[in-house]
This record gives C-alpha cells, structure tokens and sequence, in this order.
C-alpha cells in the first residue's frame, strides 16, 4: 500500500514519463519489426541469443549442474554444453528465461537507479560468461556489449542524462519479441527438430506445437506484464509528476518520442502496404523473402 492506502501496483496514468515510455515502446517494436533483416540490429538480437542460452545456464546452476561451455554464433543460433542438472527444467529455460529477462530490463528502465543496476548485472553476466565462451564470436560480443553498456553506466552515474534506460529498453523489448519470435520459427515455421520444444517434447512424449503454444503465450504474458509494470514503475519514479492532458504539456522529450514512433509506425504501414503490392504485382511470394516476426 502507497501513502493514500491504494496497492502499489494499481497504475494510474499518464504522467510525462509515462507517456514518453509508451512511445518509446510502440516506436522501438516496429522498428524491430521492420529492421529484423538489417545488420544494424544483429549484435542486439545475437545479445537476445546470449540471454536465452543463460536461461539455460541459470537453470543448470539452480538444479545443481555445472555448465562447461556455452556458444553463440552469428546466424543466431547457440548452444549451452553442461553435466547434471535437471533436464526437464533446463531445457525449456531458454524460451522462457528469455522472456524473463526481457520483462525485467523493460520493467527496470524507467528508474535511474534501477536501470543502472540491470546495465551493472548485465556487465558483470557479459564478462562471465567471456570465460564459458567455447567459440571467439562469443568472447567479441560480450566484450563489445561490455564496452558500450559501461560507458552508457558511467556517463548516467556522472551526469544527469540517464541515456542507459533507453539502451536497456531496447534491450528488454528485443528479448520480449525474440522469444515470441524464436518460438514460432523454430515451431510454426520451420519445424526444427533439434529445437528446444522438439527436445522436449521427446523427453515428454508430448506435442512440440504444443509446448510452443504454451511457452508463446508464457512470452505474450510476459511482454504484457513488462509494459503494464514499466508504467507502474515510471508512476512512481515520478510520482509528482502531474497527468498529461494536453500535447502542451509534454516535455520536449516526450514529444521528440511522440514525433518519432509516429514517423516510424507511419513509415511501417507504408512499408508493409508497398512490400504486399509488389508482391500480388509479382503474382508471387517472392520465394526465399523472409518475412520479419
């Protein structure tokens, strides 16, 4: 309970920062969308890589396992090496553990304070792990990631731009939309058969499109979970903060945000509707063309 006796998790909105965050979000998730393919965001999806293998790993640890080596490599595929544990939790860890975390850095970025923290937990993983790395592709990454996370984190401690929140927000919507996305490739798509869900449902006897259906709304969950505490946690970050009632009220951020995702969800309609014309013109679906998640 909060001050005036109401439960600290019932949102109230919209105050200036939360606004700015819902922006953010929307503009962030067509932008994935959209750019899955380009090169600019690979390093970010391959992070989103690394954080499922550490699913797998953190559940190798908490089962009483001991991991031995740990792979990511470039056509976003990975693989973690370990000895004992508990199969039948490790192996779903993945998806799942790659939702969590997604959840959390999206949860934590609205905080200064708590946005630091998940950029510090993120080094201190990132470094680690450079000594479970069992391929060089793996060691660069974590070290690159290392570089930009602790500069953003010492330019946040040192000023008051609190830049870190946005990369971490990044971050944590990436990993949301890649588990959602992971599951219905390797499950939907392609039907893997060396996937996580065929891995299991092996174990179990059991449907792998089944598991796929659970662990995808598992993610859905997650993703809904992250955006409903990301304000929460900005409502009371900047619990004076008054209602926004007004565009005239928005702060030059907030609106600089506003004007961005509408550029960028714009852009993405007209993108979409121009890619479908060409392709109905064609008579075809332009075989080998990859449709982003």
């Amino acid at each position: 309970m909060d001050s005036v006796g109401e439960p600290w998790w019932r949102l109230q909105c919209c105050n200036d920062q939360q606004l700015q965050n819902i922006f953010l979000i929307a503009g962030y998730t067509v932008l994935i969308f959209k750019l899955w393919r380009f090169p600019l965001l690979h390093p970010f999806k391959i992070l989103t890589v690394f954080l499922h293998e550490m699913g797998h790993a953190t559940a190798v640890w908490l089962t009483c396992g001991k991991v031995t080596g740990m792979e990511v490599h470039p056509n976003e595929g990975g693989v973690t090496k370990y000895v004992g544990g508990i199969a039948l939790i490790v192996v779903p860890a993945g998806y799942l553990g790659s939702a969590v975390w997604g959840m959390a850095l999206v949860i934590a970025s609205p905080n200064k304070l708590a946005a630091e923290i998940a950029a510090g937990a993120l080094i201190f993983l990132l470094f680690v792990f450079i000594f479970y790395a069992h391929n060089a592709y793996m060691r660069y990454l974590n070290a690159g990631f290392i570089v930009l996370l602790g500069g953003l984190l010492a330019l946040t401690i040192a000023t008051e731009y609190n830049g870190v929140r946005y990369v971490i927000l990044l971050m944590g919507v990436m990993s949301c939309l890649f588990s959602i996305y992971d599951i219905y490739d390797d499950l939907l798509a392609r039907r893997l058969n060396d996937s996580d869900a065929s891995v299991f449902a092996k174990m179990t006897h059991t449907s792998s499109r089944c598991w796929g259906v659970i662990w995808g709304l598992f993610a859905l969950a997650t993703m809904g979970c992250a955006l409903y505490f990301n304000l929460v946690v900005a409502m009371h970050s900047y619990k004076d903060a008054p209602p926004v009632t007004a565009a005239s009220q928005m702060s030059s951020g907030t609106t600089i945000a506003l004007v961005l995702a509408a550029v960028v969800i714009v852009w993405g309609i007209g993108h979409a509707a121009w890619t479908r014309r060409c392709m109905v013109r064609t008579g075809s679906n332009q075989a080998g063309y990859e449709v982003a998640p």
